[in-house]
């Protein structure tokens, strides 16, 4: 027998098939209703009491914040709906449906599987994809929301290359006066005031924190899955997340793309910055041009959204190989400011 929940709104939810699961909770599909699902927490997802009203109140804050998540007919975002109850005991919510079946890393990440998810996949797409993420964080920002975690796996996308946030759970949420904090992350992505803090419990994410996770996807995008902070060391040759972890690299902002770095160099197939058009290299020197010394005071300087969204929507508004954009022989895109196809070198 399929069981069947109480919302916060009064509504009845009987839970059909299961969908997915994950490390918090799994995830149904809703009888009559194709367009949500219920996320139901796993038994040890709390701490206790506490932990456990805690992740209520916030639930409820951001059912009564009642933010817009759909936009053109596309899910943006999967926020909760509606707060469910077994009795009088909290369990999950109802959130939009998410029917998008791949991740961010699909389009940066390799040839092959790129091509295979995006049969028509040119460069225009990543800086189609960057806008729409630029896009996302900025409205977020707008609405007093910080993604907090806005790691690879929380970042799905589809076949036509539209963003959707997932684990909306997770964000960083002010209502009514009162912040609901994120306290997860991942080193790949966390800014350099934060690498050095083991429980994120302790550390305050920001419009800045954020910026600095969507500098890197970004870059990811753009630079063919190419990281700000990988390098080689010159002695070894071999990446260097085989000698120093990517989250020391960030610490230390070992970006060699803005700046040089003693012992370093970029890899031999990496392009290198000047592909792009300058109002773009800018926005990431202003990101990623810091050192131990300068990082605390750099952290305001940073692109935000919005700031990239306006660099990147001439290139991806208007259609086709349009008058910012080159096509060679070959069928690479890339940006006018080249003389020679940067993508056919690499």
């Amino acid at each position: 027998m399929a069981k069947q929940y109480r919302g916060r709104s009064g509504a009845l939810y009987r839970l059909t098939n299961e969908i997915g699961k994950g490390g918090e909770g799994i995830v149904y599909g809703v009888d009559g209703d194709y367009s949500s699902v219920a996320k139901i927490y796993k038994p040890d997802r709390f701490l206790g009491e506490e932990d456990q009203r805690s992740m209520e109140n916030k639930l409820i804050a951001m059912t009564d914040k009642r933010l817009k998540y759909k936009f053109s007919g596309h899910i943006k975002l999967s926020w909760p709906k509606d707060v469910l109850y077994e009795g009088n005991e909290f369990v999950g919510f109802i959130m939009p449906r998410i029917d998008s079946r791949y991740k961010i890393f699909n389009m940066y990440r390799d040839d092959n599987i790129r091509q295979r998810v995006f049969p028509e996949y040119n460069w225009k797409f990543s800086v189609q994809a960057a806008y729409n993420l630029a896009w996302l964080v900025n409205y977020l920002h707008m609405n007093d929301v910080i993604v907090g975690d806005l790691n690879p796996n929380n970042i799905s996308m589809d076949r036509q290359g539209l963003i959707t946030l997932v684990d909306c759970d997770s964000f960083d949420v002010t209502y009514a006066g009162h912040r609901y904090p994120c306290t997860v992350g991942i080193d790949e992505m966390l800014p350099p005031e934060a690498q050095q803090i083991h429980n994120l419990e302790h550390f305050t994410f920001s419009r800045e924190s954020d910026n600095f996770a969507l500098a890197i996807h970004i870059f990811r995008l753009l630079m063919n899955n190419h990281d700000p902070f990988g390098a080689v060391l010159v002695d070894h040759y071999l990446p260097s997340s085989s000698d120093m972890t990517t989250n020391k690299a960030i610490a230390k902002g070992e970006c060699l793309y803005v700046r040089k770095v003693t012992g370093k160099v970029l890899p031999q197939n990496s392009p290198t910055l000047d592909i792009l058009p300058n109002d773009i290299q800018k926005l990431f020197h202003k990101t990623f041009e810091y050192n131990e010394i300068t990082a605390k005071r750099r952290i305001k300087t940073r692109a935000t959204a919005d700031e990239w969204m306006r660099a990147l929507y001439p290139i991806a508004s208007e259609p086709g190989i349009n008058r910012f954009l080159r096509q060679c022989p070959a069928g690479h895109v890339y940006t006018s400011n080249n003389k020679k196809c940067p993508w056919c070198r690499h």
